[in-house]
């Protein structure tokens, strides 16, 4: 898949990726949320000093969070150049798509 050149391909990018994760982890059933681990940057450096992890709920909500951050950035770019890709690359489309697989294979072996 080509890199986006554009703000509204990039946008599309991400918000494509979003609404795929957004729709995995909104199928994981309440009963099994505490058995999900979803480590991110985010949860270790707001939960690691308090000596916990992360609910789900908490997860899913600092990842929202985030993701406002991050589209408003890139509604604010004039021009997709290389650097805004690559600094888009984690915190955007090509990180959700990285716990796509992990949420599939959590959902398959989840008991309906």
């Amino acid at each position: 898949m080509d890199e986006p050149s554009t703000r509204e391909e990039l946008l599309i990018r991400e918000r494509e990726g979003w609404s795929e994760l957004k729709e995995l982890t909104d199928s994981i059933p309440a009963s099994r949320t505490d058995d999900f681990d979803w480590n991110t940057e985010e949860n270790d450096a707001r939960f690691i000093t308090s000596g916990r992890s992360a609910s789900f709920p908490e997860a899913v909500s600092a990842l929202e969070k985030s993701r406002e951050g991050v589209v408003l950035a890139m509604k604010s770019l004039e021009q997709v150049s290389p650097e805004a890709l690559e600094f888009f690359f984690e915190p955007a489309y090509r990180h959700m798509v990285d716990h796509v697989p992990e949420l599939r294979r959590f959902l398959e072996a989840t008991p309906r």
